[in-house]
């Protein structure tokens, strides 16, 4: 979920629908390569709230409308979200958790202890 967009979120239906990914190489979005990359993704009222949060008061305009933009406003390198402490969450419904590779994943920081 690094390359997410502010169009991928469907606050509407509940859904994260993703549109493209980034390229941890060239750090250029680019086409989704499967179809099981294509599928939507169900969100909890939580999440739509969370999300809705951040687009109100932590998002910040990009050229790319990336949802959750480095610095640079380039999507994050995988290696970066390890070397910051940055941990996956696990996107979920009421009814099952839903597993995806590292880049389906919405990254936040850790809890201070």
């Amino acid at each position: 979920m690094l390359g997410l967009t502010v169009a991928d979120i469907d606050f509407d239906r509940m859904m994260i629908c993703p549109r493209k990914q980034d390229d941890d190489r060239t750090r250029v979005l680019r086409e989704l390569k499967t179809k099981r990359s294509r599928d939507h993704v169900p969100i909890t009222q939580k999440t739509a709230t969370i999300l809705r949060s951040h687009l109100k008061d932590g998002w910040k305009s990009n050229p790319q409308s990336l949802l959750f933009p480095n610095l640079r406003n380039r999507p994050w390198k995988r290696a970066n979200v390890v070397k910051f402490g940055l941990h996956p969450i696990p996107v979920h419904n009421e009814n099952s958790i839903q597993r995806f590779p590292v880049k389906r994943h919405i990254v936040t920081s850790r809890s201070p202890s």
